[in-house]
């Protein structure tokens, strides 16, 4: 059982630093980049209804259940003019606003080192 838990301790290290990774990736491709406003088509359109998650958490020898609520979410994917798509998180008026097809202003920007676009909403 000790190598076994070796083992769990090594992958929960690794799986943490991976997640650290990915975080510092994100906010030195896109946080601070300039914003723009381009045309864009309405491609698709998702929503998700309100939900909870519980997770186990281990608290002394206990495991304790950690429930995260997670509220309605609405989401359109746009084709900007270049042909790159993107998804928008954006408000229950916003999304019965805009069907399939409609042309939407998406206010978008590029991450600087992997290009690609990311959208911060509509206009």
């Amino acid at each position: 059982m000790d190598g076994f838990l070796k083992l769990l301790m090594l992958v929960l290290v690794c799986a943490v630093v991976a997640l650290i990774g990915l975080l510092i990736f994100w906010m030195a491709d896109s946080v601070g980049t300039q914003t723009r406003t381009e045309s864009a088509i309405v491609v698709e359109r998702t929503f998700t209804p309100a939900h909870s998650t519980t997770t186990m958490v281990m608290s002394g020898k206990v495991m304790v259940p950690i429930i995260t609520h997670h509220p309605d979410r609405w989401s359109l994917t746009v084709e900007l003019a270049n042909g790159a798509t993107t998804s928008c998180t954006v408000s229950e008026d916003q999304y019965n606003a805009n069907a399939s097809g409609a042309v939407v202003a998406a206010i978008v920007k590029s991450g600087r080192i992997s290009g690609s676009t990311y959208c911060d909403g509509i206009q």
